[in-house]
């Protein structure tokens, strides 16, 4: 039996079908045990910028899907994304990589291959952590690998990119910065829309 999660992590997708985002969705189709994506599909899982925090997902993709999690996203008055950590888990590798949303470019800082014997069609659960400077990618409780970058010092939100017929079971956000003075240490709310483009 999995060891218990760590109780400070949040229930995104209970928050999500707890406050009915999920109904009716036109790209989210939610049977109570997974949500499958009908298109290509962003969440932001936090509207409070976290620094120190992590994305963990649990979920079964298909051979062609690519899909991502997004730390310390920073956004513009209009609300665009301007930049964020990136970690993309594609058909034959998974990297870490500064994602400039204005020009569309990235540039890597870490690439590893997958584990022997490791198949991307059965249900894994990824992690990615942002701690100070370190970047790190988890697989099944198991690290992956770190690398360590200061191009992003600011609080960011927190994004998971799915594509198009990707299952998730479960979907869980870490915060580990103080509360601001006046703030419950929970982020309030969820958006279950994409981004602007």
């Amino acid at each position: 039996m999995p060891a218990a999660l760590d109780p400070r992590w949040r229930d995104v997708l209970a928050e999500l079908r707890q406050k009915g985002h999920l109904k009716d969705h036109p790209t989210l189709e939610d049977d109570g045990t997974g949500l499958r994506t009908k298109a290509d599909r962003s969440l932001v899982v936090s509207n409070r910028p976290v620094r120190n925090g992590a994305l963990r997902v649990t979920w079964t993709r298909g051979d062609s899907s690519v899909c991502s999690m997004e730390l310390r996203q920073l956004r513009g008055p209009d609300e665009r994304p301007l930049r964020d950590y990136h970690a993309a888990f594609g058909p034959t590798a998974i990297k870490v990589q500064l994602h400039e949303h204005t020009t569309e470019t990235f540039r890597p800082l870490k690439k590893w291959s997958y584990p022997p014997g490791f198949d991307r069609n059965r249900e894994h659960t990824w992690e990615f952590h942002a701690s100070e400077d370190m970047l790190s990618v988890w697989l099944d409780n198991v690290l992956i690998g770190s690398v360590q970058d200061e191009s992003i010092d600011e609080p960011g939100l927190s994004v998971v990119v799915l594509g198009q017929g990707v299952v998730v079971r479960e979907l869980h956000a870490l915060d580990e910065d103080p509360a601001p003075p006046g703030q419950e240490q929970a982020p309030r709310a969820l958006d279950a829309r994409a981004p602007p483009k």
